[in-house]
C-alpha cells in the first residue's frame, strides 16, 4: 500500500509472489488499484472449490471490498446460509466469497469475530480507503509487515518482504537475544529491525493520508476474556465430557471439508489419537494416518502409533527417520524457516510433512491439547517448586541459588552418581549438575511468572554467547494478565506465546514447505473458550493431565495403548551431533564460521561444543539454538548486520 509514483506495484507484487510458490503451487493472482496505490498478490493452494471461482485476490459483489487471504474459514457453510438469508448471492463454493459477503454485511471487525478458522488476510475497503490486516485468534497463520517511508508492505513470510526491495534494516539485537532465550523470535518481533509480526487476535487498520500512514490496531480476542467458572457453573463431570465431545466432534467435522485428499498425523499420544478416532467415526472408511519413527528406541513412538492405528482401523504409514535423512533436512532448515528457529522437533515435523504430502493435501493434527488441558509436565513441576519457593524471601532464595551455582556441574554429577545408582528412578537424560544449575537460576525468580519464564528459557543469559555490543534486553515474554491458579496462568501464557511462536510456527513452516495444509481441531475457538472456562479440577485429576480428552479417548481406544509417559517429538540429537552430524556441526561452529556469521562469541561457542563432544556435558539443546542461528546467518542472502 503506497502512493510512491516511482514504485512499479505490479512488478513488486509479482516478485514477492514468486518467493511463496511453496505456500500455493496451484495458481497465482494479482490485483492493483493504482489510483489509490494498493496492490495485492496471492498464491493459491486449492483445497475447497478448485474452480476459477475460488481464485484470489477477490472482490465483493459490490466492489467495495477486495481481499487476499491465507487459510480456511471452517464455519463458512453456516455463515453462507445466514448471509444467503440476508440476500447475498454466491457464484462459487469458496470460503473467500463468504468472507467478502460477511464484510459487506457486518464490516471487517464484526465479521472477524464470527470467523472460526485459521487465517491471515488483507482487506481493502474502497469506500473508507482503509487497508485492514488481520490474524486468527491463536496465530495459526503468519502475517509479517513493514512500515516504510513509501507505504506499508505485508506478506506471509519474510522472504517475500525482502523480495519487495525495501529496507528491512539490520538484524534486530533484541530478536537475536530473544531467539537464544526462547528458541524462536517471539511476539511481534522479526529478525529484522524494520519488519514485525501482527500478533494473534489482532486487526490493524491502515489509512493512507496525504503524507503518512494512520495506523490503528485492535485486539479482538484474548484468553484473558474467559476466566475459569465455578464448579457449579460448569456442571458435573458428565456435562463437561459431553460438551467437550460435542465441540471437538464439530471441530473435526468442519476440518474434514476438503475437495482434495485428507488424512492426519498420528503419534499415538492422547491428542492425535482422539482426533483420528473422531475422524474415523465421521469418515466411514479408513483414514490415512502418518507417523515418524527412529531406530533409537528412546525416541521412537512409532510402535505406539501403529498399535492405535490398528485398533482404529486406519490406513497407517510409518517412516523411519535415520541420521542421514535427518541431516539432509537439517541442511534445509534455514530455507524452510526464513528467520532463526530452533525447536529440535522441527526435524521430524518437516519429515512427516514431506512423507504425508506424497498422498495428502490436507492433514489434521493434535496440536493444542497440552495448552488447553494442562498437559505439559512442566506445569506440575513449576507448581510444586513455587509452592515451596514462594514461601521463602526473595533474598534467601537468591542466596541459595548462588550457593548451588557456585559448585561446578562436574562436582554435582560426581556427588549424585552413587545416589542415582541406588535409586534408578532419579536418573534423567539431563545430568544432575545441569538440573541443579537450572534450579539455581529458577530460584532467583522474584515471582511465579518470572519462574516460568526461567523454566522456558534456553540460554537464560544470552550475553554469554553474544558480544557486548549486542547485549540488548530480550523481549518481555509474559503476556497473560490473568492472575489466579498458577497452572492456569502457565497454560494461558503458553496459548499467547509458546503455542503461536513455537508450536504453530514449527508446523506451519514445515507443512507449507511442501504445500501441505495442516488443521488443528483442538484449537477451534469455541472449544478453546470452553476449556479456558473450566476449573482446573476438570483438567487435572488424580495426577492425570488432560482429563476430559483421556476420558473421551478411553471410550474409543484401550487405555493400555495410550497411557504412557510423555516423550515429546525429538530426535537423538545428542548422539547424532557426536556422531554422523559432527562434521556439519563442526563446519558451522568453527571459529572461522562464527566470525563469518558475525554474531556469536567464538570462545564461548567452542567451549560448549568441545564439552559436548567429549561427553563431559550434554549441551545438545543449547547447541541446536546456535546451529540454527549460524545456519540462518550463513545461508540467508538478505541479512545485513546492525552497526556496532
Amino acid at each position: 500500500m503506497t502512493r510512491d509514483p516511482a514504485l512499479d506495484r505490479t512488478a513488486t507484487v509479482e516478485r514477492m509472489n514468486s518467493t511463496l510458490f511453496h505456500r500455493g503451487p496451484d495458481g497465482a493472482g494479482l490485483w492493483a488499484d493504482d489510483s489509490v496505490g494498493v496492490a495485492f498478490g496471492h498464491r493459491r493452494l486449492s483445497v475447497v472449490d478448485l474452480t476459477q471461482a475460488g481464485t484470489q485476490p477477490k472482490s465483493s459483489a459490490s466492489g467495495r471490498y477486495t481481499v487476499t487471504f491465507n487459510g480456511e474459514i471452517y464455519n463458512f457453510l453456516s455463515l453462507r446460509s445466514e448471509l444467503s438469508a440476508s440476500g447475498h448471492a454466491f457464484l462459487g463454493d469458496s470460503d473467500t466469497e463468504v468472507m467478502l459477503a460477511a464484510f459487506e454485511q457486518w464490516g471487517v471487525e464484526a465479521a472477524v469475530t464470527r470467523f472460526e478458522g485459521m487465517f491471515a488476510f488483507a482487506a481493502w475497503d474502497a469506500r473508507q480507503q482503509v487497508l485492514s490486516l488481520a490474524r486468527d485468534r491463536l496465530g495459526k497463520k503468519p502475517l509479517y509487515f513493514s512500515v516504510q517511508p513509501q507505504g506499508i508492505f505485508f506478506a506471509s513470510e519474510l522472504r517475500a518482504l525482502a523480495a519487495a526491495g525495501i529496507d528491512l534494516g539490520g538484524m534486530s539485537p533484541t530478536a537475536i537475544g530473544s531467539f537464544l532465550r526462547y528458541g524462536c523470535v517471539p511476539g511481534g518481533l522479526s529478525i529484522y529491525q524494520r519488519a514485525q509480526k501482527l500478533q494473534p487476535g489482532r486487526i490493524m487498520h491502515v489509512a493512507l493520508g496525504a503524507s503518512d500512514l494512520s495506523i490503528r490496531e485492535v485486539c479482538y480476542w484474548s484468553p484473558d476474556e474467559f476466566p475459569p467458572q465455578s464448579e457449579a457453573a460448569v456442571g458435573g463431570e458428565q456435562q463437561v465430557l459431553e460438551r467437550v465431545e460435542t465441540l471437538l466432534r464439530e471441530a473435526v467435522s468442519r476440518r474434514m471439508i476438503a475437495d482434495v485428499p485428507l488424512g492426519a498425523f498420528l503419534s499415538g499420544g492422547i491428542d492425535s489419537s482422539l482426533v483420528v478416532a473422531m475422524m474415523q467415526e465421521l469418515h466411514g472408511s479408513p483414514v490415512r494416518t502418518f507417523c515418524i519413527g527412529f531406530e533409537d528406541r528412546e525416541h521412537d513412538e512409532s510402535g505406539h502409533a501403529a498399535a492405535v492405528a490398528e485398533h482404529l482401523g486406519t490406513q497407517h504409514h510409518t517412516l523411519i527417520l535415520d541420521a542421514k535423512r535427518g541431516l539432509e533436512l537439517a541442511l534445509q532448515m534455514s530455507s524452510f524457516y526464513d528467520e532463526p528457529f530452533a525447536d529440535v522437533s522441527q526435524i521430524p515435523t518437516v519429515a512427516v510433512s514431506h512423507f504425508a504430502r506424497q498422498q495428502l493435501t490436507v492433514s489434521l493434527s493434535g496440536d493444542g491439547g497440552d495448552e488447553l488441558f494442562a498437559g505439559y509436565t512442566r506445569y506440575a513441576r513449576a507448581d510444586r517448586a513455587w509452592r515451596v519457593m514462594g514461601r521463602m524471601p526473595v533474598a534467601l532464595r537468591g542466596m541459595a541459588g548462588s550457593a548451588i551455582s557456585c559448585i561446578r556441574r562436574e562436582i554435582w554429577d560426581a556427588v549424585a552418581r552413587p545416589v542415582e545408582a541406588l535409586v534408578p528412578s532419579l536418573r534423567s537424560p539431563t545430568s544432575p549438575g545441569d538440573r541443579l544449575h537450572k534450579l539455581a537460576s529458577v530460584m532467583r525468580s522474584a515471582s511465579s511468572a518470572e519462574l516460568y519464564d526461567h523454566l522456558m528459557s534456553h540460554w537464560g543469559n544470552s550475553s554469554a554467547t553474544l558480544p557486548a555490543w549486542r547485549g540488548e534486553a530480550t523481549a518481555a515474554a509474559w503476556k497473560t494478565g490473568y492472575r489466579g491458579d498458577y497452572i492456569d496462568m502457565m497454560s494461558r501464557q503458553d496459548l499467547l506465546a509458546y503455542l503461536p511462536d513455537d508450536i504453530l510456527t514449527k508446523v506451519d513452516r514445515a507443512a507449507m514447505s511442501v504445500s501441505l495444509e495442516t488443521r488443528c481441531p483442538l484449537l477451534s475457538y469455541p472449544l478453546v473458550e470452553y476449556a479456558l472456562s473450566l476449573p482446573l479440577q476438570y483438567k487435572v485429576r488424580a495426577g492425570l493431565t488432560k482429563w476430559p480428552l483421556r476420558q473421551l479417548l478411553y471410550k474409543r481406544v484401550p487405555q493400555a495403548l495410550v497411557d504412557r509417559p510423555k516423550t515429546g517429538f525429538g530426535v537423538p540429537l545428542a548422539a547424532w551431533l557426536r556422531g554422523p552430524w559432527r562434521d556439519w556441526a563442526d563446519s558451522l561452529l568453527s571459529v572461522d564460521a562464527i566470525n563469518q556469521g558475525g554474531v556469536l562469541e567464538p570462545k564461548v561457542v567452542q567451549k560448549f561444543w568441545q564439552e559436548h563432544l567429549s561427553g563431559v556435558r550434554s549441551w545438545h539443546y543449547y547447541l541446536w539454538d546456535l546451529l540454527m542461528l549460524q545456519s540462518w546467518l550463513l545461508n540467508n542472502p538478505h541479512r545485513s548486520l546492525a552497526s556496532r
